[in-house]
């Protein structure tokens, strides 16, 4: 059975912070999220590439590397 967090806690499952408002569910001596969270620093963004060459992000109309 799923709810929603009152108090600030951390997911059993990812380890990620639990905020006030978010669904989780009991599990064990904890609580998880339902839906973890995507975080958005590991997020690709529009018109952002990632380079095969040197494995970091390109910058939307950057099209060579930065060394």
């Amino acid at each position: 059975m799923s709810f929603e967090a009152k108090y600030h806690s951390t997911c059993a499952e990812s380890g990620d912070a639990i905020l006030p408002g978010q669904i989780v569910e009991s599990v064990g001596n904890g609580y998880r999220h339902v839906v973890c969270p995507d975080d958005e620093a590991l997020s690709v963004r529009p018109g952002e590439t990632p380079c095969t060459d040197c494995f970091m992000l390109h910058r939307p109309g950057q099209t060579e590397c930065e060394s």
